[in-house]
């Protein structure tokens, strides 16, 4: 679990600093270690790094993957919300026209 939390906080340090690609690295180890008591809100911070890097698809993932979570923290769970409903309109305008 600790090694989750440095992972988290080197991403969040990361993703101020803009580097993205280094926050979704460290953001990703954080999920993958913390599978017994996850946090939504790394998972929140882990689809905006994806985001800034226009990984859309990949980031309604990690959106998807902290809702299942968020229930007990309704603030949190509002920011996947509203994060999914952008990753959505800005997914469906990069696809390829059919």
């Amino acid at each position: 679990m600790l090694k989750g939390l440095a992972h988290s906080a080197i991403g969040v340090a990361d993703l101020k600093t803009g580097d993205d690609a280094g926050a979704e690295t460290e953001l990703k180890a954080s999920t993958d270690l913390n599978k017994l008591q996850p946090n939504p809100y790394t998972w929140y911070q882990l689809a905006l790094a994806q985001e800034h890097q226009k990984k859309y698809a990949e980031a309604l993932a990690s959106v998807s993957g902290g809702l299942k979570y968020a229930s007990s923290d309704p603030s949190t769970e509002k920011l996947l919300q509203e994060e999914q409903a952008k990753l959505t309109r800005l997914n469906s305008g990069s696809q390829p026209a059919k």
